[in-house]
Parts: structure tokens; C-alpha cells; sequence
């Protein structure tokens, strides 16, 4: 699990992300503040994954959130994620950019996200997304 920071009608969202980090996957995001109950949707959504262990940085926020002996605090161990975030700001200009290049609507923001995550990345099928 981590998060990049995005901002929509100078309200700042984040972008929650889970990664399987064998295959390279996105799992599944939510998009939110940063708050606890941002990361419980997100951890929510992961729990149908049957995941063994949850990488993540030292944000305060994950140790409310995520069951200890499921959790594990490394910056070491997030490089699949910081590569999942490096691939959002790469292909959609509006996590990048401060100017007015892009809809500033949360749900068109989504629905770019999921193209990328779902298409690009992991490369399914459309109906992976509409289903």
C-alpha cells in the first residue's frame, strides 16, 4: 500500500494504491484523503487478495490500519509501488501538473486510473474494468 499525492479543485487527494509485488499488479486503489478511513476502504478492498504480507512506508497512519503480523514498516521494500507511482506521474499529465491540462473532476480522475492500472499495467481486458 502507498499513496501519491494529487490535488482536485485545490483540495488535496491522494491516490491509495495495492500492488502485487511478485507479478507487478495493481490489486486495486481507492482515491481519498489521507486518513485512516481512506486506508481501511483500500485494505477493505485487498483483503479478497489472500495476502500474506503488507509492504509500506512509515506512515502514521498504517499501523491503525493494518493488522501487525501482516505489516511490515520499509521504505525498502515499497520499490514496486514507488514504480506503480512513477508510471501515474509518466502517463497522466494531470498528476504532474499544476496548470489547467486536465478535467478536475474526481470521477474522470478514476476513471483515468483505472485505464492505466488496468489496461496499461496489468494488461486485462476491458471487462476487467466494466465488470
Amino acid at each position: 500500500m502507498s499513496c501519491v499525492a494529487i490535488s482536485v479543485k485545490k483540495k488535496q487527494k491522494w491516490v491509495w494504491v495495492g500492488v502485487d509485488r511478485e507479478r507487478g499488479k495493481v490489486l486495486d486503489f481507492v482515491v481519498g484523503d489521507r486518513s485512516e478511513r481512506t486506508g481501511r476502504r483500500l485494505y477493505e478492498r485487498l483483503k479478497g487478495y489472500q495476502v500474506k504480507q503488507l509492504y509500506t512506508d512509515y506512515w502514521r497512519s498504517y499501523k491503525a490500519i493494518l493488522p501487525s503480523y501482516l505489516h511490515k514498516a520499509s521504505k525498502a521494500e515499497t520499490h514496486g509501488v514507488e514504480r506503480v507511482n512513477s508510471l501515474i506521474r509518466h502517463y497522466l499529465a494531470r498528476f504532474r501538473r499544476r496548470s489547467r491540462c486536465f478535467s478536475r473532476s474526481l470521477e474522470m480522475m478514476v476513471y483515468s486510473l483505472e485505464l492505466l492500472f488496468f489496461l496499461k499495467i496489468n494488461g486485462g481486458p476491458w471487462e476487467a474494468i466494466v465488470s
